[in-house]
């Protein structure tokens, strides 16, 4: 599950460049980026704890990133589920 985890956070990373940037280069540079990083990869083969932290807290940036984008009904559930 912590590999699981582990191998979405670069996919996440890269949502996150995209929904800044609206560039699909710099989403492919910074989800490479956050492939190759050594801490990450440690953290999820060793099933370190940190993993599940560094996965929400970007999927939360996420979800605030997407409801700033939008309007209506979807951004108060997309608020929501960005914890604020």
């Amino acid at each position: 599950m912590n590999a699981l985890t582990g191998s979405l956070i670069p996919l996440l990373v890269a949502g996150i460049a995209y929904q800044l940037s609206h560039r699909r280069s710099y989403a492919l540079i910074a989800g490479l980026f956050a492939a190759v990083d050594g801490l990450l990869l440690v953290e999820s083969r060793y099933a370190l704890i940190n993993i599940y932290l560094l996965f929400f807290g970007l999927l939360g940036q996420w979800f605030l990133l997407l409801a700033l984008n939008t309007r209506g009904e979807q951004r108060w559930l997309r608020l929501t589920l960005a914890g604020g």
